[in-house]
């Protein structure tokens, strides 16, 4: 949907869809809530991640 998006907004050379994804804010997908920018092409905060273990054999979030 990221790739779809920016050819329809900007063309399909790859500076386009660069510029494009580049310019994407708030876009819900199956990770998290995506912001790209120039500086940031991962696009999560570390918001979006948790760690957990196995503990009796359920998984238990790890806390700070």
């Amino acid at each position: 949907m990221l790739l779809k998006g920016a050819v329809e907004r900007g063309g399909n050379t790859p500076a386009a869809i660069r510029e494009q994804l580049e310019r994407t804010k708030s876009f819900s997908g199956i990770g998290g809530i995506f912001t790209f920018s120039p500086q940031d092409h991962a696009g999560l905060t570390k918001d979006a991640f948790v760690l957990v273990q196995v503990k009796n054999k359920r998984w238990v979030l790890v806390k700070e």
